[in-house]
């Protein structure tokens, strides 16, 4: 069992934090909304991003930064791509040297063109970068 964060609460990350949770992995999502958190601790649903599904209910959201990343041994970060550089630099206080990120968005960096997981590891180059890629339906 491995103590995992996901950065982002739209359907790609809480289908991740789903399917990592069903194997019994402890999973936190981070959300940017207390309304989002709010609706997957309480109703264990995301409504706005998977309608109709349920969410396990070991699956606990935050919106606290500190609480998202404790523990973690690998964190997800489901962020649409032109979110990642803030939300890296953001995180970057965060993070232990040596955690695993999981880059699962797709695209290039407006402007520099630089991959995905070439931001994230020039934002926080303690940590080891790595990517889920291929399509992705998180419904």
């Amino acid at each position: 069992m491995k103590n995992v964060a996901v950065i982002g609460s739209g359907s790609w990350g809480t289908a991740l934090a789903i399917i990592l949770t069903k194997y019994d992995h402890q999973v936190k999502i981070w959300a940017r909304s207390q309304a989002a958190v709010d609706e997957i601790n309480s109703k264990h649903t995301n409504e706005k991003y998977l309608p109709g599904v349920t969410l396990p209910e070991t699956l606990t959201a935050t919106t606290d930064r500190t609480a998202a990343l404790e523990g973690a041994e690998i964190v997800i970060s489901a962020v649409p791509s032109r979110a990642v550089r803030q939300t890296m630099t953001d995180f970057v206080p965060y993070f232990k040297p040596g955690t695993v990120i999981v880059n699962v968005a797709k695209g290039l960096e407006d402007g520099s063109l630089l991959r995905l997981s070439q931001v994230i590891q020039e934002c926080v180059p303690q940590c080891e970068v790595c990517v889920l890629s291929g399509p992705s339906h998180a419904e």
